[in-house]
């Protein structure tokens, strides 16, 4: 059992033994949310959802909310009560599993710990991406972002093929592009053009934050919008994509690799993470959307 699964084992169990479960508030439907004066067959979101539309605002830092969401943000803070709680109480605890979060919930939440991690990661990333000076080095640093999930140029990962149930295999989708979609990045209208400068300059402070100048940030903003707008361009928009034949091309490892001759695709595989999946399934792979 990993570490993570541990933790979350323990707190429901300390949370049964705490009750610390039962927050306050109201359970289930609340009627207090409801705008009842509006028929259900008139409009049914604003009967349920009426009253609790008009009193909620969008906190600054999210882009959505609802119930789900509020839920959510509950739930983290009553398990974050229930980890500190392990903390204090893991020398006294009689259960074993309790004492375990505890301590492995102090170690992870020391300070300097914390600080002397993050301090030797960022700079050993930002390094890398300095040295790379072939296609090949731009390959491998794409690739080892792959296995971190962040999917740099592509989406690469492992799905359950739609057509055959009892396979999971690789798959490979457009993107590399932050925009919600291409037209985001070809529209000539003014308030498309408004949106790419307003991402521009967000790409600059960005960079500048890693300690660029101002000037030199502004040029590699440049650079990075031209590499997101030749990705977009040569990507299918969200209505051909609704169409499950376009985006279903199922290739062998051989095939994708004579597909596209110049990329790594073994190098893709391995330092995706997925090298494990590739050698029991050697043949499959799936290209969702070979023009990108």
């Amino acid at each position: 059992m990993s570490l993570p699964r541990i933790i979350v084992t323990a707190a429901a169990i300390l949370l049964a033994l705490t009750g610390a479960a039962s927050a306050d508030g109201p359970h289930g439907i609340d009627p207090a949310y409801m705008d009842t004066t509006v028929s259900p067959c008139a409009d049914f979101f604003r009967f349920a959802n009426g009253k609790w539309f008009d009193q909620t605002a969008i906190p600054p830092s999210y882009a959505t909310i609802g119930t789900g969401r509020e839920m959510f943000d509950r739930n983290t803070e009553v398990l974050h009560h229930v980890l500190e709680n392990a903390t204090t109480g893991a020398e006294v605890a009689n259960d074993p599993m309790i004492q375990r979060v505890g301590r492995s919930t102090g170690a992870a939440s020391i300070p300097s710990a914390r600080t002397a991690r993050g301090s030797s990661r960022s700079p050993t990333s930002l390094a890398r991406i300095d040295a790379i000076k072939t296609r090949a080095d731009l390959q491998r640093q794409i690739s080892r972002l792959h296995g971190m999930g962040i999917a740099a140029g592509f989406r690469f990962g492992d799905e359950v093929d739609p057509h055959q149930s009892t396979m999971v295999i690789g798959q490979i989708y457009q993107g590399g592009f932050v925009l919600p979609e291409k037209d985001y990045y070809t529209k000539t209208d003014s308030a498309s053009v408004a949106t790419r400068q307003f991402y521009e300059r967000h790409i600059g402070r960005l960079i500048g934050l890693a300690g660029i100048s101002e000037a030199e940030a502004r040029t590699q903003a440049a650079a990075v919008m031209r590499v997101e707008t030749a990705l977009a361009k040569g990507s299918m928009t969200r209505v051909e994509q609704r169409d499950p034949k376009a985006i279903y091309h199922k290739l062998t490892v051989a095939e994708l690799s004579a597909l596209a001759p110049s990329w790594n695709w073994n190098g893709v595989f391995h330092h995706g993470g997925r090298a494990g999946a590739r050698r029991a399934r050697p043949r499959r792979s799936t290209c969702r959307n070979p023009s990108s």
